[in-house]
């Protein structure tokens, strides 16, 4: 077994940015470039009042686009959103909430929640 196919200690650390009024997503670097750039990036000044950040999970999916928290799977149990909970990243089943999807990572990105809500029906 090798770590690094599980993405174990190799995790970039990244975020997106979603801004309501807009409807579009932003990356990282995009939002360095909207307010400013600076000499250390985590000290940029991110506002937060209609901005919702999601991240990056470090993981694929099977056709090699990076998955977000936020983001909507195309899995064999159905869709699922991915989503935070209990200090991991999990997939939850959008026809069965509260179930989670295990090959998740084997699917693909169809969306997400913010820009796709009609996925979540």
């Amino acid at each position: 077994m090798n770590p690094e196919d599980y993405g174990i200690g190799t995790r970039e650390i990244k975020f997106r940015f979603y801004h309501h009024s807009s409807g579009t997503m932003h990356s990282w670097e995009n939002m360095v470039d909207r307010w400013g750039n600076h000499d250390d990036d985590l000290s940029i000044f991110i506002p937060t009042k209609g901005w919702t950040p999601t991240q990056y999970t470090g993981l694929k999916d099977k056709n090699g686009k990076k998955i977000y928290e936020g983001d909507v799977i195309s899995e064999f149990g159905g869709p699922g959103i991915v989503c935070f909970r209990n200090e991991c990243f999990v997939c939850e089943s959008i026809k069965e909430p509260g179930k989670f999807l295990y090959n998740w990572r084997k699917g693909r990105v169809i969306g997400n929640v913010f820009e796709n809500p009609e996925l979540m029906k």
